[in-house]
């Protein structure tokens, strides 16, 4: 009912902009300016903002590679390192959520530098290595306009010398269904994948 108090509560000042029915631009807390200049910034105080849900650690990540490229707050970005914590507080599957959202953006080799500089895959108890696969999947999925599926995604970032036993751990660790883990563990169980052959 109010368009203010509605964008008080949204994470990031792009998600405060709102489109009416007939094409009109409502903009409440004047956050066009932070999209046609692509930075990324919290509505408010980050820290009291990923208290209230977790998961915008996340997400703040996500955007920066997605969209924003270098034009991130450091302090914001200093705040989410800092509180990696939090991410163990949230449930199993909205973990996974996240994170395959994560995968899934096209500059992931950007996210996984980021992540290994900031411990954030440690924190997650993940192995994802620099050499990780996952650009490549990503690049060839948008040069191809091919359909790349969350499950190969997580594969290729998580494909390290591991054995069964430890993937089944990290598997069930983000609560992948049965079919999903059986796909991922097959995948992984290759003993060479090239990038030549993909």
């Amino acid at each position: 009912k109010d368009l203010l108090v509605d964008a008080k509560r949204r994470d990031f000042t792009f998600n405060a902009l709102y489109l009416s029915l007939d094409g009109r631009l409502f903009d409440p807390l004047n956050a066009y300016p932070d999209v046609i200049s692509r930075k990324i910034k919290s509505i408010g105080k980050i820290e009291y903002k990923i208290i209230e849900d977790h998961s915008r650690i996340l997400r703040y990540f996500r955007f920066y590679a997605q969209f924003f490229k270098d034009n991130a707050n450091s302090k914001e970005l200093d705040v989410c390192f800092k509180n990696i914590g939090l991410l163990k507080k949230l449930s199993a599957e909205r973990l996974r959520l996240e994170i395959l959202k994560l995968f899934s953006v096209i500059n992931s080799n950007k996210i996984i530098e980021i992540f290994i500089q900031g411990g954030v895959f440690e924190a997650l108890s993940l192995k994802v290595k620099p050499s990780s696969l996952l650009p490549v999947i990503n690049s060839i999925q948008q040069n191809n306009n091919l359909s790349i599926s969350d499950d190969f995604r997580f594969a290729m970032a998580i494909k390290d010398d591991l054995n069964r036993g430890e993937y089944e751990v990290i598997l069930e660790k983000f609560d992948f269904n049965k079919s999903s883990k059986k796909f991922i563990l097959n995948v992984l169980a290759f003993d060479k994948i090239h990038i030549e052959d993909l």
